[in-house]
Formats: C-alpha cells, sequence, structure tokens
C-alpha cells in the first residue's frame, strides 16, 4: 500500500505544479493575446494592445494572473513583478547571430549550437550598414547574456540573446591534491549543457601541461582558476643546467631554489654556493643565461 501512494504521488506531482510565466515575451504585433503567453492554445482572446507609437508594454504580474485565472487558467505564478510584451523587430538580425556563434566557437573549442535567440532591447526598424558585434566582459560563461552592435559613430545597440548548446568539458575523476598535474587518470571528459559557469572551463588537458592549483573535489568542473601550468622544476630538487659558450659546452648539477615552468626564468645555486639565473627547458633542466 505505502509503495502505491508513493507512486501516486510521484505520478501526481506534474499534475499540481505551477506555470512560472516569463518575464518578457516578444510578440510579432500590438495585439497581446493569450497565444502570446500559450503559443498551443486555439482561444487567441484579445487581452491587451501597446499603445500606438509604442513597442512596449509592461504588466503588473499579479494583475496579468489574475486575468488568466479569469479565463480558465490556474496555478500561475510568476517570479517577477512585472511581465513585458515586446514587439519583435523585423528586421533580418542573422548577420549578427553569426558573429555571436564565432564568439562562442572561438572560446569553446568543441561546442555544439542548437539554438540562438536574438532580442534587441528596443524596436528597431532597421540595422546600420557598418558594425561590428561585440559582447559584454563574461556574457560567454552563460547561456543568457548580452551583445552589442557598435556602429562607425561609435553608437551602441544592445541585444539580448539565449544560446542552446552542449560543450565539452573536464571534470575531476577523484579528488585531486594541490600541485598534482592532470591528466588522463584524474580528469574525466564530458559533454554537458552550456548554462553558467564561474571561469572558462578547460577545453583540453594534455599529459605535463597542467597541474592543479589548489586541492579540488571529486566530481568538479575544471576551470581556469583551478590550474597553473605544471611546474617542470621544484623548489629544493636537483637538476642539471647546460651552459653554452661559443666553442663548447658544460653541463652541472644544481639545486633549484624556486619552482619553474617551462621558459621562465628561476634561480638555482651551484655546489660551490654560486646562485645563478637559468631558463627552464625541461623536466629538472634548465639552460644558465
Amino acid at each position: 500500500m505505502f509503495i502505491k501512494i508513493l507512486l501516486f504521488l510521484l505520478f501526481s506531482l506534474p499534475l499540481f505544479a505551477s506555470i512560472v510565466l516569463k518575464s518578457e515575451y516578444y510578440i510579432p504585433s500590438n495585439e497581446i493575446s493569450l497565444s502570446s503567453i500559450f503559443p498551443d492554445t486555439s482561444n487567441n482572446l484579445l487581452l491587451y494592445e501597446i499603445t500606438e507609437g509604442r513597442y512596449s508594454k509592461r504588466i503588473p504580474s499579479q494583475e496579468l494572473i489574475d486575468l488568466l485565472v479569469a479565463h480558465g487558467y490556474k496555478d500561475l505564478k510568476s517570479n517577477s513583478e512585472y511581465i513585458q510584451f515586446t514587439k519583435q523587430s523585423t528586421i533580418d538580425m542573422s548577420p549578427i547571430e553569426e558573429e555571436i556563434k564565432k564568439i562562442f566557437k572561438k572560446r569553446y573549442k568543441q561546442i555544439d549550437i542548437q539554438s540562438l535567440e536574438l532580442h534587441p532591447r528596443g524596436y528597431l526598424e532597421s540595422l546600420p550598414k557598418e558594425f561590428t558585434v561585440e559582447m559584454q566582459s563574461k556574457s560567454h560563461l552563460k547561456n543568457q547574456g548580452a551583445c552589442y552592435i557598435k556602429t562607425n559613430e561609435r553608437k551602441k545597440i544592445f541585444f539580448d540573446f539565449i544560446i542552446k548548446a552542449q560543450i565539452d568539458v573536464y571534470l575531476a575523476r577523484d579528488g585531486i591534491k594541490r600541485n598534482t598535474e592532470l591528466s588522463s587518470i584524474n580528469t574525466l571528459k564530458k559533454s554537458i549543457i552550456l548554462d553558467k559557469f564561474r571561469a572558462q572551463p578547460l577545453q583540453n588537458i594534455a599529459n605535463g601541461t597542467l597541474q592543479s592549483k589548489h586541492n579540488i573535489k571529486k566530481g568538479t568542473l575544471l576551470t581556469s582558476r583551478d590550474i597553473v601550468e605544471l611546474a617542470l622544476i621544484r623548489r629544493g630538487e636537483s637538476i642539471n643546467v647546460l651552459l653554452k659558450s661559443d666553442n663548447m659546452s658544460i653541463s652541472f648539477s644544481a639545486e633549484a631554489l624556486e619552482d619553474g615552468v617551462y621558459e621562465q626564468i628561476i634561480e638555482v645555486q651551484k655546489q660551490n654556493g654560486t646562485k645563478i639565473k637559468i631558463k627552464v627547458t625541461g623536466k629538472n633542466r634548465g639552460e644558465a643565461i
């Protein structure tokens, strides 16, 4: 009996789930009807009209909900105080869309873009003949963001976008300790939906190139905040130093006085106590400068 009740509750949950209204709807004309909110409805009852000469109308959420309830719609709610209806511009925005896609493809080497919605923040009757497309800082880290086109006269026209895409990322396979080299052994490649990231996700992990910046928990999505270049030389280690001159080259052992990554200049100490500068050339190897 308990199992039957539990199953009934689980299958009943969708029936009682509230419909959350959007904070903004884009409509093809000045008429705000039921189909503007519920595209599948057969009742295209007119609810409001956008004033002639204007391109948007903002309605208190509770007022709209009360009106919809009066027409038979129930279990509605809104997460915003007002709901805005904006008349959609009829201009061809594909040139802007293509530029936004290029930006995302540059940021994410392995990305599958399924769709892209683009809406100007005001009604546009036409686009300028020449412009460049730019995105606000860190907008590529979210599936919803802002961009703008900049004209030759330095005028900026802003747009909001929503992108649906799959990207490849790396997760910590197990807990990773600080200063541990990243490889296919301790990381896991996975395809996920582009949502919202705190920093740029890692796009590639080549063996012998990266190490953890701090302790990382199992399952953590790896980003640029979590990694640094792999230290090829560790402080206190004995390393091999190559000294080149015009006619000859010699090698000798020295003690590293600091960590070093590829081509970094660090200080080492020779066996006689003399300190010199070297350029890191490989694992526990360097060249005197």
